[in-house]
């Protein structure tokens, strides 16, 4: 396929994925000649330091010797003398201009994956350990992404928009059939897969996880906890001072300097740096906001290894059994009415549902309008007997998703004689558990919140043309 990279089958929610690997020669080829421009224009200032210097004084001679003897009053004004050591006008320029140039192919590299990748990587035609992986996202900006072997899975795995995803290799039969039409796909992107579309007799004759398996579980899910990392201060305030809007601006400021506007310059960064602060402090405080919607972990009883023990919701894993149960203490009060639901709840911590879940043994009442908006209750029943696929979107009235509210949970009236799952500790309703952490339903949901913010918008390239045409304007006006 000559240099062109080659095309990996994704899931829907991507638009695009590219492999690539560093480009060290051109890497360090760039920076060679960066370093011989600024060393061609510093050796330029330096032979010509002190010529501006000489000539205005030349000049302040001629004039001394022109108007000698006449009255000060026909004397025109002095002109300022430039620094002793300034160096010609054009070899200034030229510094300016090259150390411009480096920045702003650092910006450039920052702002846009696209440029970095064509500048700093060349296309793999293999993908092993190391490689990194161009991300276009539908909703979101690309991101590029090194990947690494799994100790579990031994499958190359990247982390992206807090989900990880495994690389699975295609044989010649899947290579040739190839239905999404990529070129030359020689391998297929898949987000980490869920225990989610078995049959329900599957799910129905599980035994719960042992001690072997919960390890594993956990280093490819990792914990079920919906934590959004929130930068401190100075790391947002870098991110949104090196944006291209706010460097123009600064840059604009900045050029006031070299007509001796100091105030002015001085003023106009201050206002800067004082209004980017503000937003910085915003979305530091949707970050906080986010991390609150998540559900705070809780103690609740997961059958494991034969019998049943206590463990915190953020350990759960897809595949553990686990009983879902009001708090003693508020289940008088769920239970007086449903209805209860559409006024402003007291929330309890234990009452809301801390994963997606199927229900193989008793029946609950959820309040799901955090989740799909709906006020209204819905009942939850038992998944029959039956050997078909479960279908999150068919089977709600099966399911329990992450964020909802129980209002009523119990164990049902008999446990089946064939089941080999003890009753519940505390008569709660038995779950078998599908998704945990940001493969979740809430997870998703705040997967799209935090990175919604992020969308790429159309005229992305015309605001670029714009600022670049408004900096040259800048500079000549300089």
């Amino acid at each position: 396929a000559g240099r062109r990279p080659l095309e990996i089958r994704h899931p829907s929610n991507i638009t695009s994925v590219r492999v690539h690997r560093p480009a060290s020669v051109r890497r360090y080829g760039i920076l060679a000649v960066f370093v011989a421009l600024h060393g061609v224009c510093l050796q330029l200032c330096l032979r010509t330091a002190g010529e501006p210097y000489q000539i205005a004084l030349e000049k302040v001679k001629a004039k001394n010797r022109e108007y000698l003897g006449r009255p000060e009053s026909e004397r025109p004004p002095d002109e300022p003398l430039p620094w002793e050591h300034a160096p010609n006008e054009w070899a200034g320029a030229a510094l300016f201009f090259s150390l411009s140039a480096h920045v702003l192919f650092f910006l450039l590299c920052h702002w846009r994956v696209s440029f970095r990748v064509a500048a700093l990587y060349q296309p793999a035609h293999r993908v092993v350990e190391g490689t990194w992986f161009e991300v276009v996202p539908f909703r979101g900006q690309p991101t590029l992404v090194e990947s690494w072997e799994s100790s579990v899975t031994l499958r190359l795995c990247i982390e992206f928009q807090r989900q990880r995803y495994e690389f699975w290799e295609l044989d010649d039969d899947s290579k040739n059939d190839d239905d999404s039409g990529s070129l030359a796909a020689d391998g297929e992107l898949k987000l980490m897969e869920c225990p989610v579309g078995l049959p329900f007799t599957t799910y129905l004759e599980s035994h719960g996880l042992k001690g072997g398996e919960v390890a594993d579980l956990r280093h490819r899910y990792g914990s079920n906890i919906l934590k959004v990392t929130t930068p401190g201060f100075w790391r947002c305030s870098r991110e949104q001072m090196a944006s291209p809007l706010v460097v123009f601006r600064l840059f604009i400021a900045l050029l006031w300097a070299f007509d001796d506007f100091i105030v002015h310059t001085v003023s106009s960064v201050f206002m800067i740096v004082m209004f980017e602060s503000t937003s910085v402090l915003q979305r530091i405080q949707m970050l906080k906001s986010l991390n609150n919607m998540g559900t705070k972990p809780y103690d609740v009883q997961v059958y494991r290894d034969d019998c049943w023990m206590t463990a915190s919701t953020s350990d759960l894993l897809p595949g553990d059994l686990v009983q879902l149960v009001l708090d003693k203490a508020e289940a008088p009060k769920q239970a007086d009415s449903i209805l209860a639901a559409a006024r402003p709840p007291q929330v309890s911590t234990t009452d809301v549902v801390p994963c997606d879940c199927v229900l193989l043994r008793g029946a609950c009442v959820a309040n799901e309008a955090t989740i799909s908006g709906e006020s209204v209750p819905q009942m939850k029943d038992a998944v029959p007997s039956e050997a078909r696929a479960l279908d999150l979107e068919n089977d709600r009235c099966h399911c329990l998703f992450s964020g909802s509210r129980l209002l009523r949970a119990s164990d049902g009236d008999s446990i089946p004689d064939d089941s080999e799952i003890p009753a519940t500790p505390d008569g709660g309703c038995l779950c078998y558990v599908l998704r945990t952490g940001f493969y979740s339903s809430q997870g998703e949901l705040l997967q799209v919140i935090e990175f919604s913010r992020e969308s790429v918008t159309g005229d992305s390239k015309e605001i670029m043309v714009a600022l670049a045409i408004l900096t040259c304007f800048a500079l000549v006006a300089a």
